[in-house]
Order: structure tokens, then C-alpha cells, then sequence
């Protein structure tokens, strides 16, 4: 039977707990240091810009995958947002607010570099603001 002093069950113990301390630190920081917006707004102005391509009709090969992308980013930001940062009418089309916000980008280009979510809902709200 090999003997075991009571320091090393001490190192043992403190290092297990350490150990659970450090992988949660770890757990809870990293998604805190990882947030990144998903789309800026160089990138919403490339889907504008594809959409304008295929409404006249000479559209580039991933064209309609980035129209694609810029209708479902617009019913994202609506369905998260309506209501809370801009309140368009009902009955407002995902036309009309994907028509508001390519105004608003192309009326306000030092504003490209920002994440494309806070643009669009500028541009939301200032069509639609809401009553308080």
C-alpha cells in the first residue's frame, strides 16, 4: 500500500478546484470576447448591389444567393425589431423596408463601416418611429 501524505491530497484537491474554477472563467469569457456582428455594412451595401444587378436584368453568378441573404437579414431585423426600435404600419412589405433602408445607404455612406443591424434599424426607425 503506497502512502499518501496529507500535502499531496491538499495539491490534489486545490488543483481539481482550480482547475473547475479556470474551464468556467474560460466558459463564461470567451462567448463575452467572441461577439461579432454577423454582417457590416460594406457587405449589406455588396447584397443592394446585387439586388440592383438582377433588376436589371444582368445579374453576376451569387446574385440571387446575396438577394437571398438581404431579404432574410431584412425579415430578421424586422421580426426582432418592429415594435421595439421602429414601428412601421401593418401591412408594410418586406419591399418597402428593403427599398427605406438601400435609401438610407445610399444617403449616408460614411455610415458602411458600421454593422449593417445598426444601420438598417437607423434607417427603420427614422421611417417609423415609434409613438412613446
Amino acid at each position: 500500500m503506497v502512502a499518501v501524505s496529507s500535502f499531496e491530497v491538499v495539491v490534489v484537491s486545490m488543483f481539481k478546484y482550480s482547475s473547475c474554477f479556470f474551464l468556467f472563467f474560460i466558459l463564461t469569457l470567451v462567448p463575452a470576447l467572441s461577439y461579432a456582428e454577423f454582417l457590416s455594412g460594406d457587405e449589406l451595401i455588396e447584397y443592394f448591389d446585387a439586388l440592383n444587378r438582377t433588376d436589371s436584368e444582368k445579374p453576376r453568378d451569387g446574385d440571387w444567393q446575396k438577394v437571398g441573404m438581404l431579404q432574410g437579414f431584412m425579415m430578421g431585423v424586422s421580426d426582432s425589431q418592429r415594435g421595439v426600435a421602429f414601428c412601421a404600419p401593418k401591412g408594410t412589405s418586406l419591399g418597402q423596408l428593403i427599398g427605406i433602408t438601400g435609401e438610407y445607404l445610399d444617403k449616408n455612406p460614411e455610415l458602411w463601416d458600421r454593422p449593417a443591424v445598426d444601420i438598417t434599424v437607423k434607417a427603420l426607425s427614422s421611417a417609423f418611429p415609434c409613438k412613446k
